[in-house]
């Protein structure tokens, strides 16, 4: 059995190497236009946000978009990038622009230079902060500035605004 590695932390270390592997598989499957198989091995995963989105993203790509709106309605949290796509894929164009708006803010005024703009821009997005939000908020503060402030301010705003399973590595703050 591919988990009964001798201690947890190996049995860690193989559990997230097997879904590495699976992940890379599904996406051969998704270029082979297999996408049947490619949501079949990303069912056999451990489920999670970041797997829902996977399979709504390959549902979307197939042609379902109910299906993927049934994975994205089963996420504890929301991922903004899986749902613009649903709605761009399902014709809402509107809530695809607003929902996608913000985000594209804060990466314009980063290529406008404009890091102070960007920060703000992604620190007033509504709902919960997915890791992609997180990580790109915590490399703008370190681009922003030497000091912590603005990562200990993060810091504070991801405990309020996150979901369990956030992986603290987006915070880019070494412990």
């Amino acid at each position: 059995m591919l988990w009964a590695a001798a201690d947890d932390g190996q049995r860690a270390v193989w559990q997230q190497r097997t879904i590495d592997v699976a992940t890379v598989s599904a996406s051969v499957l998704i270029d082979l236009r297999e996408h049947a198989h490619a949501l079949a091995v990303l069912a056999s995963l451990p489920p999670s946000d970041k797997m829902l989105s996977a399979q709504a993203l390959v549902a979307v790509r197939a042609g379902d978009t109910a299906a993927a709106h049934k994975y994205l309605e089963r996420q504890a949290t929301t991922d903004r990038a899986a749902h613009v796509v649903e709605r761009l894929a399902t014709g809402q164009y509107d809530e695809a622009r607003d929902a996608a708006e913000g985000v594209a803010l804060g990466v314009a005024s980063v290529y406008a230079g404009d890091l102070a703009a960007a920060i703000a821009t992604l620190r007033e997005l509504d709902g919960p902060l997915a890791e992609p939000v997180v990580g790109n908020l915590a490399t703008l503060l370190e681009l922003h500035s030497t000091r912590a402030f603005g990562k200990v301010d993060l810091l504070a705003t991801v405990v309020q605004r996150s979901a369990d399973g956030l992986d603290p590595a987006c915070l880019k703050m070494s412990m």
